[in-house]
């Protein structure tokens, strides 16, 4: 693969010698905690949502309406964290203004997904909820959350080449 003459420049010091990663500030740090929240916080979600219903309506309707809350809190955090003025996407903008529309689609996205958790969470407290509706919302949010969480990835993998999940 030929890479961009930007690329192959940046990747040698001036020795001529490969370089370092380029270092990004407590910004990507700061979104790649927030960032294992919100997945900690899905995966809890999941487990409540597949538990049995049969004769336990009540208390699967409050672990679920638990698990959302939570995972409703570190979905705000990771917002914050990414639309900060100091945040992730200002910081992939100020490197990189070829990504603001992309940016800002993310940072749109934040705002339906916001919208599609506390929806979910309300359609719970519906009196008599229907239960198959619940879970196709919130399985229909999760869904939603993977693909913003890859869209995300890959944002800043092109921003960074970095992996924001840690893998390099």
């Amino acid at each position: 693969m030929d890479r961009q003459p930007d690329e192959a420049a940046r990747s040698l010091d001036p020795g001529g010698q490969p370089a370092a990663p380029p270092r990004h500030g407590s910004a990507l740090s700061q979104a790649r905690t927030e960032r294992a929240g919100v997945r900690a916080a899905i995966a809890r979600v999941e487990s409540a949502l597949a538990s049995p219903t049969t004769g336990r309506d009540r208390a699967w309707r409050g672990e679920l309406a638990d698990q959302l809350a939570t995972l409703e809190g570190a979905f705000a955090r990771h917002v914050a964290a990414t639309e900060g003025p100091d945040g992730l996407l200002a910081e992939i903008v100020a490197g990189s203004p070829r990504l603001a529309r992309r940016v800002e689609e993310i940072a749109t996205d934040h705002g339906a997904i916001a919208e599609e958790l506390g929806a979910a969470r309300t359609a719970l407290l519906d009196a008599p909820p229907n239960l198959e509706d619940v879970r196709d919302r919130v399985v229909a949010v999760l869904i939603h959350l993977v693909r913003h969480r890859q869209r995300g990835a890959d944002l800043v993998y092109e921003a960074f080449q970095v992996d924001i999940e840690g893998g390099g």
